[in-house]
């Protein structure tokens, strides 16, 4: 009886981010929170 074995190596690679990408990233995390507030404030006035 033999058994094969069979090994998988995965690697991970760091995405490097660039200027306008952290920029584009942060303006849409901004938005989001601002989105997320005015609708709690939508619900707290019904």
């Amino acid at each position: 009886m033999t058994i094969n074995l069979l090994f998988f190596t995965v690697i991970l690679k760091r995405n490097k981010v660039t200027a306008e990408e952290a920029i584009r990233y942060e303006q849409s995390k901004q938005r989001h929170e601002e989105y997320v507030l005015k609708m709690l404030q939508y619900r707290h006035m019904q």
